[in-house]
Formats: structure tokens, sequence, C-alpha cells
């Protein structure tokens, strides 16, 4: 479908071949798989660091990176990445779950049980994956970042069975407003999602993920 800009200039969309990257830790004989995805702006593996120090020997630990890389710093330094921007968003979504659906056919063939945990802009990514998800999923951990609130959970609920919800409460980006907010919404969805907190920020806490995974 072509759009016209206020310009007059036509928009155009075209598939294209893209080779993407994510980074593996653990246990190739695992009994479960955990996909990690992480926040805008962060590398994928820095994902697999909050778990590296878990005694987890029956868990292989998936850290996929999102589709556009851009140096943190501007011109240089790190390079990090990002699930989407708001521009030309329901393709980049399209896209994005589409590619998390190929790796989940490629590193799960024998279809172990699947566990997604989201943190910060990962917690959207996540909620959409498992909304539009050939697959189902054991556990879902929603860390510290706002679901995508154009979803229809009602009509998906029974995937959020167990479900959790975690913040930070110092975290800046997610306040008491937020929290009621998204309680309101999966309320309203009828999806007894388990909220919970920790002393800190905006990060992931290691003592709690041990506990969650």
């Amino acid at each position: 479908m072509n759009n016209s800009t206020a310009e007059g200039f036509e928009e155009h969309n075209i598939q294209v071949v893209k080779t993407a990257r994510y980074y593996s830790y653990g246990n190739k004989n695992a009994k479960q798989i955990w996909y990690l995805l992480h926040g805008y702006g962060m590398p994928a593996f820095s994902m697999l660091k909050a778990v590296k120090s878990l005694n987890k020997e029956d868990i292989l630990f998936i850290a996929p990176e999102g589709l556009s890389r851009f140096y943190r710093s501007g011109y240089s330094g790190a390079i990090v990445a990002s699930w989407m921007t708001k521009e030309d968003r329901l393709n980049e979504i399209k896209d994005y779950v589409l590619y998390l659906e190929n790796l989940n056919e490629k590193v799960n063939p024998t279809n172990l049980t699947i566990n997604v945990l989201g943190f910060s802009q990962g917690v959207a990514t996540a909620s959409r994956w498992v909304v539009n998800s050939k697959a189902s999923f054991n556990n879902i951990i929603l860390w510290a970042g706002e679901p995508a609130m154009e979803i229809d959970y009602a009509q998906s609920k029974e995937k959020f069975a167990n479900s959790k919800f975690i913040f930070g409460n110092n975290d800046p980006f997610i306040t008491d407003t937020n929290i009621n907010s998204i309680k309101h919404f999966f309320n309203a969805a009828g999806i007894p999602i388990l909220f919970r907190s920790f002393e800190g920020k905006h990060e992931l806490d290691s003592t709690l993920l041990s506990q969650l995974l």
C-alpha cells in the first residue's frame, strides 16, 4: 500500500532479506529456553550478563538483537540496538515478530518449554510476540517497561496465564501512574498478572532474577 506525504511524495515498502544476530548462553541440551529481549539502546549480550552468575544448568538463554543498530554516542563509541521507532511502526512490528518466530524455529526444533523476559522496550516487543506467536509460553516476565497497549489482550489472555510485571521502586521511567495504568489495563482484559517490585532503579536485579527463573 502506498501513502502520500504532506509534500505529495509517495511512500512505498519492499520486503528484503536481512541477517539478524542473537547470542546464546547455557546448556545446549537444556530442558527449557528463556528468550531475553533487551531494552532501547542496549547491546543484546548485556541481557546475558545479568544471568551469567546464575546457576541454571537446565536453561538455554537466548538474547536476540533488535534489527536496528546505532552508535550510542552519535557517531562513535558503543554500538547498541533498538526494536523499533514510531516511524513505519506497523512494518517494524511485523518484521521483528517474524524474526523472533524464525529464531525460535531455528534454536528450538525439539519444542522445548519456552519462556520470555522483556526488559524496558523489550516489554512491548515481548507482548506483541506472545500475542502473534504460534508458540506457547510457559512464563512471561515484563520487566520495567510498558506493554503494547494496542493489543486486545482479552482475546489472548490464556497466553498470559503465568505472567509477571517487575519494576524497581526507584525507577524513573516506571511511576505509580504507570503501574496503576498497567494494572487497570490487564484487569480489564481479565489477566491476573502478578506485580512485584524490588529495591532498585531501571535495571535487572540478579537476586530477583534467580528467584523468578
